[in-house]
């Protein structure tokens, strides 16, 4: 069990590092492109990368969400229920995540078989780079809502609130 929890600890810390790398080099690439621009030139790619870049960064931030539970909920009706309903409300908030997650990567992978063949426009990259995010966060969400459903416990992460 230790190993497993071990993985999960580092998946983690790569998937936060992710975000901030994604992050950085968005914000890198938007500062040159102003820059750039003060001077009457432009870079051709920076637009495409910034977009690019501020999708995998949604994405990355959305499965972070997910880890953190800061996803939508409605605390009056949690509010009035027992301990044990909470629980189970809990489990099946995790399922239907699980599901939706499911969704977003076997609609992702069949986006991304759609777009196979085109390449972006600035960068030339195969237009599938584009689409990855979305089978790669439902992974994420996968992984985060299986994570809950069996309650494996991993260092850092907040209680769920029939816990506390």
């Amino acid at each position: 069990m230790k190993f497993i929890i071990s993985v999960f600890e580092l998946l983690n810390k790569f998937i936060v590092f992710l975000s901030k790398l994604v992050l950085v080099i968005m914000l890198l690439t938007v500062s040159l492109q102003v820059t750039v621009r003060l001077f009457n030139y432009g870079f051709s790619w920076t637009e495409e990368l910034a977009r690019l870049t501020l999708t995998y960064f949604v994405i990355t931030g959305m499965a972070i969400g997910v880890r953190e539970r800061i996803h939508i909920n409605i605390e009056i009706i949690s509010k009035f229920q027992s301990p044990f309903v909470k629980k189970i409300n809990n489990k099946i908030i995790y399922i239907l995540t699980f599901g939706m997650a499911c969704v977003f990567f076997w609609y992702g992978i069949q986006l991304i078989m759609i777009v196979s063949g085109s390449t972006l426009s600035a960068t030339g990259w195969p237009a599938y780079t584009w689409y990855l995010a979305v089978p790669f966060s439902g992974l994420l969400i996968a992984y985060y809502s299986i994570i809950d459903l069996f309650g494996i416990k991993i260092p850092g992460r907040p209680k769920v609130k029939e816990e506390i």
